[in-house]
């Protein structure tokens, strides 16, 4: 372990120290706005008085569902919308736990615990990976070493810590992708598509990582087809070798797609069978679709997400919440896009970059590295997708939990400061911190106690 990753790995542990601090003051001085819905409310054992004092504040909101699911499993198809590997998981290391403590604390408690360590310990791993996907990345340790501890202030950061899927996503999509970069190989191509596949058990954006898959073997086989072209007749690739190079990704593609996707359709497969096959009147509407796919009925139905739907008068509130990172996506993307020495990269989509320039390649390392393009192309996505088609306020942590690139951003524009820009930088780097830690501590008291928020 290098200094670095261990510097990191005691940020992010010091950083959900501190909001776990941060919310049970909170928790204690402000009243919750509505506390019908906990898990944990009765306090029939010795350590269960304890437990909601010191973790109440993560079992607000979404958590009540998945601490529900955990303990009893999808009772009602509503919870369908809850992706089950994080619920689950607490489920298999709790039941242990209550067997030995039972008579001292109930399952509930358990799962709250459980749940907030489950959070913790993926967050931590999750900015180690950011470190070392970032360092893959830009060859850039200080870049890399910035990006890390960004994420541990993120605007986002009370998620990350409640009994939510974003620690859990986080860590998989960002292991999953340093994993991806780190070779071209069969077995790293496989094993990156196995962890983006836990990605995609605990959020269904996790199969936006196909993309990331996708444009890898792209690229690998663009390369290995132009680096072969040679003035030198006998050393040109023939039509056959190109078509077998073409046959190969292919088959890669295929085989990483199906591992990715195999969560998404397996899960539900698993809510058809537990909720079409039983007869009477109360079968859901959906079961009787051609294709029967219970996540779009739900949060169509129980939560209204559409497309568009949330552009309403009401909402603006919602979208003003959401403003700030919206806003720092777009100068992110604009950042490496206007820049003239990004065109080729831009026009290409980063699958191709000439080798036979050194300086050039050396010049191009950190943020405006050709490799950076698609994780460019995969925040633009989430925005245009974050503002159409989900509830708006949820953007902030779907780009925090999900964009390597946010990160590398603002880490870029915080590092490097034009001499003649000095205040104007100062300028900027002052409203990005603030945007990150006056989020994160307004996230806290609001989540916490049960008001609305991101």
């Amino acid at each position: 372990m290098t200094d670095e990753v261990r510097i990191v790995l005691r940020l992010a542990f010091l950083s959900r120290v501190l909001i776990l601090f941060l919310q049970v003051i909170f928790n204690f001085l402000v009243n919750d706005y509505d506390s019908s819905s906990t898990i944990v409310r009765n306090t029939t054992k010795s350590l269960d008085k304890a437990v909601i004092f010191i973790f109440d504040g993560f079992q607000k909101w979404d958590s009540v569902y998945f601490l529900q699911i955990a303990k009893d499993g999808y009772q009602y198809e509503q919870y369908m919308a809850f992706f089950p590997l994080y619920p689950w998981l607490v489920r298999a290391i709790s039941l242990p736990i209550h067997m030995v403590l039972g008579k001292f604390i109930s399952i509930g408690s358990i799962l709250l615990v459980v749940g907030w360590m489950v959070s913790c310990a993926c967050f931590s791993l999750a900015a180690v990976f950011l470190y070392k996907l970032s360092l893959q990345v830009m060859k850039d340790k200080c870049l890399a070493f910035n990006s890390s501890v960004l994420f541990c202030i993120n605007p986002a950061n009370v998620f990350m810590s409640s009994v939510y899927t974003e620690s859990v996503f986080a860590c998989c999509l960002f292991s999953g992708l340093y994993c991806l970069e780190k070779s071209n190989s069969v077995m790293n191509i496989l094993a990156s598509s196995l962890v983006l596949c836990l990605g995609s058990a605990s959020r269904s954006n996790g199969i936006v990582s196909c993309g990331f898959v996708l444009h890898k073997l792209l690229k690998t086989l663009m390369s290995d087809i132009f680096t072969q072209v040679t003035p030198i007749p006998r050393l040109r690739p023939t039509w056959k070798s190109a078509v077998y190079a073409l046959l190969i990704t292919m088959f890669k593609v295929i085989v990483s797609m199906v591992i990715i996707l195999l969560p998404l359709v397996a899960f539900q497969l698993y809510g058809y069978f537990l909720f079409c096959l039983k007869t009477g009147p109360s079968t859901p509407p959906w079961c009787s679709w051609k294709l029967p796919l219970s996540y779009s009925y739900i949060q169509n139905h129980y939560w209204n997400v559409g497309f568009l739907k949330y552009f309403e008068v009401k909402q603006i509130p919602n979208f003003i919440l959401a403003l700030p990172m919206v806003v720092l996506s777009l100068m992110a993307v604009w950042e490496f896009i206007g820049d003239n020495s990004n065109r080729l990269t831009v026009k290409t989509l980063g699958l191709w970059q000439p080798t036979n320039n050194k300086s050039s390649t050396e010049s191009r390392r950190g943020f405006h590295s050709a490799d950076v393009f698609v994780y460019i192309a995969h925040l633009i996505f989430l925005t245009l997708f974050g503002l159409t088609s989900i509830h708006v306020q949820v953007l902030t942590r779907l780009i925090a939990s999900s964009s390597p690139f946010i990160y590398w951003y603002t880490s870029h524009f915080i590092v490097n400061k034009p001499s003649m820009e000095a205040q104007v930088s100062y300028t900027k780097d002052s409203l990005v911190l603030g945007y990150f830690v006056t989020y994160t501590c307004i996230g806290v008291v609001l989540h916490c106690n049960f008001y609305p928020w991101t």
